[in-house]
């Protein structure tokens, strides 16, 4: 029960830190012209994007919590009441706050975005999980994932965002190319190859033939030789 107690301390904590972040920008928001607006979006967004996975995180973890404490007792009440808050919170914020993002940028003509995590960092839960909670933000939008990953977990990723309505996936052919910052050589982008069998798995009919590519599949393996390593694909 500790340990529990203590995760759902910081995951709350953390959804608190967006919810405050949030309440405090709005007055600002609606006092930006279009062009402050869409530059100051590309400062913070990214860190609200994976810090907003703490928010549901925060209602389930609050409800198990309440769930396991005695009936009737006071600290039953208590958690309950802070489960009930962090409900109310989230729907004032898509209700209130979430239409005041797409003030701007329903009219500039952005019509494909991708939700990245370049550092590979994502476990596929939380990659179908994210892209389910913002997919229907803004409509007219072709959202699809730019994912970065180790080689034996990149085909866990690509479903999981299938499964949660993602049908564009960014790919680069033996997963070459990464994120300096990553910390991990076998962190790369997610083979296209990969991406092929992933969905092929699954029934997915891609227009693509894993064959009718070998031949740039080795060029590609020519480039990592001479300028890079070898990641063997999964």
């Amino acid at each position: 029960m500790v340990p529990l107690k203590i995760c759902a301390v910081v995951i709350v904590a953390v959804a608190m830190d967006m919810a405050l972040a949030h309440a405090l920008e709005l007055p600002g928001k609606l006092r930006l012209s279009k062009e402050q607006y869409l530059a100051v979006q590309a400062i913070y967004y990214p860190g609200f994007t994976f810090a907003g996975v703490s928010e549901p995180l925060s209602v389930i973890l609050t409800a198990l919590l309440a769930f396991l404490m005695p009936a009737a007792s006071l600290s039953f009440w208590l958690t309950l009441g802070a489960c009930v808050a962090l409900v109310l919170m989230h729907a004032i914020y898509w209700v209130l706050i979430q239409p005041v993002n797409s003030f701007w940028l329903k009219d500039i003509g952005v019509r494909t975005v991708s939700l990245a995590d370049t550092v590979g960092t994502a476990p596929a839960p939380y990659v179908g999980a994210l892209y389910h909670a913002v997919k229907n933000c803004v409509a007219g939008i072709d959202l699809g994932v730019h994912l970065h990953s180790r080689p034996e977990d990149g085909a866990a990723k690509i479903l999981a965002a299938y499964d949660a309505g993602c049908r564009r996936f960014d790919g680069a052919l033996t997963g070459l190319g990464g994120c300096p910052f990553a910390g991990d050589d076998l962190v790369g982008n997610i083979a296209t190859e990969t991406i092929i069998s992933a969905l092929t798995s699954k029934g997915v009919e891609t227009g693509l033939r894993a064959d009718a590519l070998e031949q740039a599949i080795a060029m590609t393996h020519e480039i990592r030789t001479s300028y890079g390593h070898e990641v063997h694909t999964q």
